[in-house]
This record gives C-alpha cells, sequence and structure tokens, in this order.
C-alpha cells in the first residue's frame, strides 16, 4: 500500500471515530443542572424555604435540599412500630436518608398544604427565630408503587442576621408515613 492510500484510510477512520465519539456522552463532562432557567428562591423568606423543599424533591437534588438543612439540625419522629419511640437524627442521617429517597423514587412531589401555627411577626426575635407548622403532602412514585404520606412539619427556622437566608434547625415530622 502507498503512503498517500493509507494517510487516506488513516484520515478515514479518523473521522469515522470523531462522528461516533461526538454522539457518545463524555464520562468527565458534568450533568446537566436542573435548576438552570428556574426561578431563583429567597431563602430569607419563610415560604422561600418550603418552595426550596419541594423543588429539591421535585427535581431530587440534595444540594438545593442541603441549602436550608442547618448545620445543627436535629430530625425527630414518633416510631410506633417501634412502641412510639421517639427516633431523632441530625444532618449528616437527615441527608443521607433524603439521597437514598431521591435514589429510589422515579418522581416525587411535596405540596406544602395551610399553615397550621406561624409565629407573631411582632414578638421578640422573631425576625431571626420562627417556628411554623404546616401540613403537607408528599407522593413518591417507584418503579412498582405509589406512596401517599400526609401530616404535618414542625420546624424551626433561624438565621442570625435579617439579610442571611433560613436555615432548620429543628424538624418534627407528624406524618402517617
Amino acid at each position: 500500500m502507498r503512503p498517500a492510500s493509507r494517510r487516506w484510510i488513516v484520515g478515514l477512520l479518523v473521522a469515522l471515530v470523531t462522528l461516533v465519539a461526538a454522539g457518545c456522552v463524555n464520562p468527565f463532562a458534568p450533568a446537566e443542572d436542573p435548576t438552570i432557567g428556574v426561578e431563583q428562591i429567597d431563602l430569607r423568606t419563610v415560604e422561600g424555604v418550603f418552595r426550596q423543599l419541594s423543588r429539591a424533591y421535585q427535581v431530587q437534588d440534595t444540594l438545593l435540599y442541603g441549602q436550608v438543612i442547618a448545620p445543627d439540625f436535629t430530625f425527630s419522629y414518633r416510631d410506633y412500630d417501634a412502641g412510639g419511640q421517639t427516633i431523632t437524627w441530625g444532618r449528616d442521617v437527615e441527608l443521607r436518608t433524603t439521597q437514598r429517597l431521591f435514589a429510589n423514587a422515579t418522581a416525587l412531589e411535596l405540596v406544602w398544604n395551610g399553615y397550621l401555627a406561624l409565629p407573631d411577626p411582632d414578638l421578640p426575635g422573631a425576625e431571626l427565630e420562627q417556628r411554623v407548622i404546616r401540613s403537607f403532602t408528599l407522593r413518591v412514585t417507584s418503579a412498582t408503587d405509589l406512596e401517599t404520606a400526609s401530616g404535618n412539619a414542625d420546624l424551626l427556622l433561624r438565621r442570625a442576621a435579617v439579610t442571611d437566608p433560613w436555615r432548620i434547625v429543628y424538624w418534627r415530622d407528624e406524618s402517617d408515613f
């Protein structure tokens, strides 16, 4: 085979490999950000915290979820299967648990319903700490099942200054899940 013919064949092979590779997913490229093009939520408002939680469940993103969970966060619920014992855990377990939920669900929908209790904004310190009780409905769809839970979330939100975002410090789950 002449050198010119070899170069032509090599050139053709390079072109074919390039075309095939162009259709492949780059394993080193970051995943598309589901929040691009979505309106920004103001976490300096209590309602913004609830909107962020709903969005995090909808796109199944623990980074969005983690933005509203304080470093000293505590979650608690009553385990009726264990005789009504109160179970509690911190931020690390909360994020791992939420990640497992997100990974195992094909779709999630968290709907916040009416407020059962809101703090009086005129109380001293209300601009830095608020206790909110709000009802919710959570739909969890998996490949084989659809689960629906409803109940109340009793939350304590805190921030260091009025210009800072709210973070959930304590969450007591009062649901039927």
